[in-house]
């Protein structure tokens, strides 16, 4: 209707006014219609603005590229809860606002939503504050002694002024709850505690109440409302899941009981692909939504530990299964090396389809480390060093006979070799600089290619890559500089970071925000002092900056990437022979792997045959062992033919 004119209200009330009301007239009310309009929605306005302008930075500029699965599964309209993994810090909400077509609300540390700057555009996007409680540790006065009881004698203690009922102790590593003060030297626990003769410090974790918080969420819901959360409760930089705290079971089973509301948990999975560099990537994946069933949500009433933990079970398994969780880091780069040479090669996988093979992989490498097929690849001599001798002799007893139950003796060997192989070729690649996709081109690679791109590697780096580092490079050192800084600062205060690369790019991201902007300011102020450029001239170049830095941005990567295709030239004539034996050598990884795969598949069930993988089954699945016969799929047979 609005299309047609002599139907559109606007259009008609025009027509009306034209003849005897000015054009500016009828210009200036509309304006001030759209401007009272922006003030009443400020809130819209500012969320949408903010969106559009990460959008246009995180996609673009930060990210080389932003790849989207199954957005599908997120409801157009309604209450859901969109649970991801924290593996970037302030990053991992950015790129879900900039790429989610709902608007969505983030629970997030109120230690962060109340630092400057970060907090006013947490506020802006709608960010509902929680207050965790090792944000507000304190340390306690005096030293304190327990007797085997539930009483907690101090000396030196300020019990009735620093501690409450509700709160929690910490112990030489042991968390004690506490049921009553009893003075300011006596404490009344709410369970026994070992017993301990020498006096030990301790901190004071205090009890948060949540109630304001609850009920902000559940009045979302009610309103149709999108919240975000990440359920490990804090970003890292592990290659899995930590364990979930109870907050989205609590969500989706309050709002069950009290309005009878059924809010889907989609599970989301942030992949990066270096992610704490400047022009990673990152595949996000929006999973189908969990299976929480009535009579599930009805035990709540009866058993609100036990249904939280089995809702917490389920919301693990499917945050898993739209991830790719590998034991460390070492173990991830094998799974990834093992699905590219499982590949055809010239095959380009789609991202969904990358994604899955993925999975597989990293599942059956678990299921096959579990039963003792695999060894350990990184962390080992830590682990043991940990481990007292009794039971690590105890373990490896139990490993070894597990292996002989699942696994012949060829196996074992043709499953170590191909583990071996895999480490080896990597070292192959990294003491070459080479990347496996780079391998099979070696032996079409000559001279004059080599050449071409050293004369395109001097082009771009002329044109894009030396105007924009010098342009911008005021806000590079700083960036590198506070982030550094940040990240190892995380990292002291920190028990479950392995190097705090999850804080990296936020700050980059941030510090660029703020700093770019100051920095063309201060270029603009250098023009107009020395440059003799008229103002017209001057206040283009600073407002056509942000599109030379977009351009320098793009030339810069393209000189990156040929810089890096030869960069193994120059190393291969130092290892001419490895170089040149290294195609031949992935031809026969390749089939290493292949064959190990299909020795190894129809005994991981649905992993290796279902096109869809009931992911909590196949969790739950062991492998089947050698002496007794798989079941096969579809008439295939143990090859996989």
């Amino acid at each position: 209707m609005l299309a047609e004119d002599h139907l559109n209200p606007v259009k008609l009330l025009c027509s009306y006014l034209f003849g005897f009301v000015s054009e500016r007239l009828v210009t200036l009310l509309a304006a001030l219609i759209l401007l009272g309009i922006m003030v009443d929605q400020s809130d819209h306005v500012i969320y949408h603005s903010l969106r559009t302008f990460l959008r246009c930075t995180v996609n673009n500029i930060f990210f080389r590229s932003i790849e989207i699965i199954g957005m599908e599964n997120l409801p157009e309209q309604g209450p859901a809860i969109l649970t991801g993994n924290h593996s970037n810090q302030f990053v991992d909400a950015m790129v879900l606002i900039a790429n989610c077509h709902r608007p969505i609300s983030f629970l997030m540390a109120k230690k962060s939503f109340d630092r400057m700057v970060i907090g006013e555009c947490a506020k802006a996007m709608r960010a509902i504050p929680v207050v965790r409680p090792q944000d507000i540790v304190s340390k306690g006065k005096g030293v304190v002694f327990t007797d085997g009881t539930d009483m907690l004698r101090g000396e030196g203690t300020a019990f009735n002024t620093q501690v409450f009922a509700g709160d929690s102790l910490k112990v030489c590593g042991r968390a004690l709850r506490v049921k009553d003060v009893t003075s300011a030297t006596q404490i009344t626990l709410s369970g026994p505690a070992e017993a301990s003769e020498a006096g030990a410090e301790y901190t004071i974790v205090p009890r948060v109440d949540h109630q304001a918080m609850f009920s902000s969420v559940l009045q979302g819901f009610n309103e149709g409302k999108c919240l975000g959360i990440f359920p490990e409760g804090g970003s890292h930089d592990q290659t899995d899941l930590l364990p979930l705290k109870a907050g989205v079971a609590h969500f989706v089973l309050e709002a069950f009981q009290e309005n009878h509301m059924r809010v889907p948990v989609i599970p989301v999975g942030l992949n990066y692909f270096k992610g704490h560099k400047f022009r990673g990537r990152v595949v996000v994946e929006f999973g189908p939504p969990v299976d929480l069933s009535d009579d599930l949500c009805n035990e709540y009433l009866t058993d609100k530990k036990g249904t939280t933990e089995k809702v917490l079970a389920k919301v693990t398994t499917a945050m898993r299964s739209v991830i790719v969780p590998a034991p460390d880091y070492a173990t991830l780069q094998l799974i990834y090396l093992s699905r590219r040479l499982w590949t055809e090669d010239g095959r380009k996988l789609e991202a969904r389809e990358a994604m899955d093979l993925n999975r597989r992989f990293a599942l059956g490498v678990r299921m096959i480390q579990k039963a003792g097929g695999f060894d350990d690849v990184s962390g080992k001599e830590e682990r043991q060093r940990r481990t007292s001798e009794v039971a690590r002799e105890a373990a490896a007893a139990a490993a070894s006979e597990k292996r002989d139950e699942t696994f012949t003796k060829e196996e074992l060997g043709k499953l170590h070799h191909m583990q071996k192989s895999l480490g080896s070729y990597q070292k192959s690649l990294k003491r070459l600089g080479l990347h496996d996709h780079q391998v099979s081109l070696l032996q079409w690679r000559t001279s004059a290619d080599m050449v071409a791109k050293f004369l395109y590697v001097l082009l771009m780096v002329a044109l894009g890559a030396i105007p924009f580092t010098v342009f911008n490079l005021p806000a590079i050192a700083v960036a590198r500089v506070l982030a550094t800084r940040e990240q190892e600062k995380a990292l002291k205060g920190s028990t479950v970071k392995i190097a705090a690369r999850d804080v990296v790019l936020s700050y980059k991201i941030l510090v660029s925000i703020l700093v770019v902007p100051i920095l063309y300011v201060c270029w603009a102020l250098c023009l107009i002092l020395f440059s003799g450029f008229s103002f017209t001239t001057i206040t283009l170049l600073v407002l056509a900056s942000p599109l030379f830095s977009y351009f320098g941005v793009k030339a810069s990567e393209q000189g990156v990437r040929a810089f890096k295709d030869i960069v193994p030239f120059f190393k291969g004539l130092a290892h001419s022979r490895e170089q040149a034996q290294l195609p031949l050598a992935r031809r026969l990884l390749q089939k290493e792997v292949r064959d190990c795969v299909k020795m190894m598949g129809p005994r991981l069930g649905d992993i290796y045959y279902s096109d869809k993988v009931d992911w909590d089954e196949a969790e739950k699945r062991t492998i089947v062992s050698s002496q007794s016969d798989p079941v096969l799929h579809k008439g295939q047979d143990a090859d996989g033919n």
